[in-house]
């Protein structure tokens, strides 16, 4: 899970972890963080998208898991 979360962008990481680590409310998190309430649901939303792509890349095997590494913008397209 570790090695997930640190595949995330800084804010996407910071802001899931404080709703789900934290267990802020979204407009707590949002105050926290200085930032609207929409930046936090769309954070969290996209957050817990990219965590579960590459969960479930990483259950496929290794060959795809390498494939998706290759082409980190397939999977992750703010790496661009």
């Amino acid at each position: 899970m570790q090695q997930a979360l640190d595949q995330l962008l800084p804010d996407l990481r910071e802001t899931l972890l404080l709703v789900v680590v934290a267990e802020l409310t979204h407009q707590e998190a949002a105050d926290v963080l200085s930032v609207p309430l929409g930046t936090v649901l769309s954070r969290v939303s996209r957050a817990r998208k990219r965590l579960r792509d590459y969960l479930l890349a990483a259950q496929k095997g290794p060959q795809q898991e390498k494939d998706n590494v290759a082409d980190p913008a397939r999977q992750f397209p703010e790496a661009k």
